[in-house]
């Protein structure tokens, strides 16, 4: 490239680094980027000067014009390359092809034993373990050449010269011989061998009775405690909150009145307190049927129901949450109910003398229409919530 601020010249490499700081960096001279061109004739006689090989030195005869002597390079037998198997040697083009097949530590290799494929340098690591590399056997007997992977059988079963413990060793006998010494020492000693497997049996029935007795603890252990995590997983707190999962199929059981009510689990308001469970009708209950949600609860019979004050007259508040996501959106439905404790009352707020007592509540809860209005209903599920007041609720 040529300057024509400065009638300097620069190769076309270089250029990008002249253009950032466009100052010749023979004189200094500023340069317009419009006034360096192409300098056609001067290229011209660059490609017609004769040169020889870079690797000249290193014994290449290759002689010619500039213009050609980039194409040479990229096939120069004498131009230094490095191992293509990235062991790091560096060498002449020539010698590729012996590296890599006989020289390259990194050159892959078949076990000739086994056949698995692994680099040269790796070779005598690998023979020290290789499965199908003959070995002798350690006891010097006849057979040679044995696969490392068929050794220890060897020396179990064929190996005269192997010494064996006796077959009743676990139950106690410390001979040991060569396999021929073995079965005469079985056939000779069969009484004392009988005498110590009926003592190895005993043992075994003992230990049996033992673990059964164990077991027999365990499984009581177990079955305690099941009965107390089952108790921990009730609910204790002055309020409850019931998932309704697979509302659709729920919806259109009661709506086709296959099944108009579901309970929720039971729970307790307190420790100690009474036990409850939520129903739903999720079709509508009565007149209601076709038009609300209707909500109800019932007094379940407790544990500590002869604790308790009797009738149930705690405030409780039904909650519908909305599940949509920006939480100062949501617009939660409630009904709160104060029980009036008359004589009337008694089958819904009395002590329970069956399992549970007649269900009371909301039969008008919220309009069906109206659970479209925010996400009542999300994930093809519905969250109610009770809560309990705690207000004049003595100790126990």
């Amino acid at each position: 490239m040529l300057f024509e601020d400065c009638g300097h010249r620069c190769c076309s490499s270089c250029l990008p680094n002249v253009l950032r700081t466009s100052r010749c960096p023979v004189d200094n001279t500023h340069l317009k980027q419009d006034h360096i061109v192409l300098d056609k004739d001067f290229q011209l006689k660059m490609d017609n000067l004769a040169v020889r090989c870079s690797f000249a030195t290193g014994g290449c005869l290759w002689t010619g014009k500039f213009a050609h002597l980039g194409s040479h390079m990229t096939q120069c037998e004498h131009r230094i390359i490095t191992c293509p198997n990235e062991c790091g040697v560096e060498f002449e083009q020539r010698y590729l092809d012996k590296h890599v097949s006989e020289d390259c530590p990194k050159r892959p290799k078949k076990c000739t034993f086994c056949d698995a494929t692994l680099m040269a340098v790796n070779e005598l690591k690998h023979i020290a373990v290789c499965p199908k590399f003959p070995v002798s056997c350690p006891n010097g007997c006849k057979k040679h050449e044995i696969p490392r992977s068929q050794l220890t059988d060897h020396l179990t079963t064929e190996c005269s010269k192997q010494e064996l413990p006796c077959p009743f060793e676990p139950h106690g006998c410390q001979f040991r011989g060569r396999k021929k010494k073995i079965e005469a020492h079985v056939m000779e000693t069969s009484l004392e061998h009988l005498t110590m497997l009926n003592a190895s049996m005993q043992q075994i029935t003992l230990l049996m009775q033992a673990q059964t007795k164990s077991f027999t603890e365990l499984k009581l252990a177990l079955a305690q405690q099941a009965k107390r995590i089952g108790a921990l997983e009730r609910c204790f707190g002055s309020w409850f909150i019931w998932k309704i999962d697979n509302y659709a199929e729920k919806f259109n059981l009661a709506k086709s009145g296959k099944q108009t009510t579901i309970f929720s689990p039971a729970f307790y308001t307190h420790r100690c307190g009474y036990r409850m469970a939520l129903s739903v009708c999720l079709y509508g209950s009565g007149e209601c049927r076709g038009k609300f949600l209707s909500v109800f609860i019932c007094l379940c019979r407790g544990e500590h129901d002869s604790l308790l004050p009797w009738p149930f007259t705690h405030q409780l508040t039904f909650t519908l949450l909305d599940q949509q996501a920006n939480v100062s959106q949501r617009k939660t439905v409630e009904y709160t109910i104060k029980p009036n404790p008359t004589a009337e009352q008694g089958i819904f707020l009395g002590r329970p003398s069956s399992e549970r007592n007649a269900c009371f509540g909301a039969p008008r809860f919220i309009k069906l229409d109206a659970l479209k209005s925010s996400e009542y209903i999300a994930d093809d599920s519905m969250f109610i919530k009770v809560a309990m007041s705690m207000d004049e609720m003595p100790a126990i």
